[in-house]
């Protein structure tokens, strides 16, 4: 299975792991990141696992920690995960894109 990050998702793992160290937070980075590694694994194994998207056929999401979301797609045909955003939900859901 390939697995295709976006650039938001890179871009807002990396905002959150700059953020834990520059608090001093060492050890929270290194558990997001782990908690990331994991998750993805996890969709890996089982793609159809994912709770759905109420708004986008095709999309779903899985917790990554207690805080945070996951979005991702799954092209069975090219056997191709893509993941598309981190959703912090602390936020307005009515700022979620999926």
């Amino acid at each position: 299975m390939q697995i295709e990050w976006s650039d938001e998702v890179i871009q807002r793992a990396n905002e959150i792991i700059a953020y834990y160290e520059s608090e001093g937070f060492i050890q929270a980075a290194d558990n997001f990141r782990l908690a990331l590694i994991k998750t993805v694994n996890k969709i890996a194994k089982m793609p159809s696992a994912g709770m759905p998207s109420p708004s986008i056929d095709g999309v779903r999401s899985r917790h990554i920690d207690s805080n945070r979301r996951v979005f991702y797609e799954f092209d069975e045909t090219n056997d191709t995960l893509r993941m598309l955003d981190i959703f912090d939900l602390r936020q307005n859901p009515s700022k979620r894109k999926y």
